[in-house]
């Protein structure tokens, strides 16, 4: 079970992810100079693959919060709407992009 429960009954928990593992951008130097700018980019990409599957409308991304509540920089529990919820509104999607 997660640390942090999903905010609306109807989302759904896919899991953690950690975004030191996401290599979809080659960026050495950047990623040495500007590593968390490039985390966020990485982790914006994997949400957009996610959403591009079609199978999911909303895509949030928390911090993982320890045992202590502290939350992570690096890792991130997603949550999502499936696509065929009609609670979900399509400039939310949109929002979360």
């Amino acid at each position: 079970m997660p640390n942090n429960a999903p905010s609306t009954s109807r989302d759904e928990y896919l899991g953690q992810v950690d975004v030191r593992h996401l290599s979809h951008y080659k960026w050495p130097i950047m990623r040495a100079v500007a590593s968390r700018f490039v985390d966020r980019l990485e982790l914006r990409h994997h949400q957009r693959q996610l959403l591009s599957s079609g199978k999911w409308r909303v895509i949030r991304a928390e911090p993982h919060r320890d045992e202590a509540g502290i939350a992570s920089m690096d890792v991130f529990d997603l949550y999502a709407s499936p696509a065929s919820d009609p609670s979900v509104s399509s400039c939310a999607a949109d929002e979360a992009q």
